[in-house]
């Protein structure tokens, strides 16, 4: 299978899991992701950036200082902005924080959904689908110009600067 269908095949099972949205960041090498795959609503994100609160998050801070998954409801840090509370108001309520990789090569991903927290058994699915996006674009760092316009048509790759 060539990088483009497996890598959409590999999202749309990711986004299916996801009803709320998903964000994935790729290869962390010295706190920046080589690529951006969100599809949580706009607006969040942008509130989001325009705050800066990538360091504050503490789904963040836990997937830097862990390996897994975590419920976010699990987490066992502050939140003194309370993103997560504003994160609600965009129908982010119950999610899941995935960190794979290395760490000096990190893959952190997070799904949510508005309606009920997450099984086990939706949490395990997750979790092997994140690997698999960790590995595929492992394996193509520096997407070729078709791969990455196509997958910022189908609104799922967020172009770094």
């Amino acid at each position: 299978m060539s990088l483009l269908p497996d890598l959409m095949q590999t999202f749309d099972a990711l986004r299916s899991l996801a009803p709320s949205g998903f964000t994935a960041a790729c290869h962390i090498r010295f706190t920046t992701p080589s690529m951006m795959f969100q599809t949580y609503p706009v607006d969040w994100i942008t509130l989001y950036g325009q705050n800066g609160w990538v360091m504050s998050d503490p789904t963040v801070r836990w997937a830097f200082g862990n390996f897994g998954a975590i419920r976010w409801s699990d987490i066992p840090l502050p939140d003194p902005k309370d993103i997560l509370g504003q994160a609600a108001t965009y129908g982010l309520v119950h999610g899941v924080i995935f960190a794979t990789g290395a760490d000096d090569d990190r893959t952190i991903s997070g799904i949510a959904r508005a309606d009920r927290p997450y099984l086990d058994s939706e949490i395990a699915e997750a979790t092997v689908l994140v690997g698999r996006i960790h590995h595929l674009t492992d394996q193509h760092m520096g997407l070729p110009e078709g791969l990455s316009e196509a997958l910022t048509q189908a609104r799922i790759l967020h172009k770094l600067h």
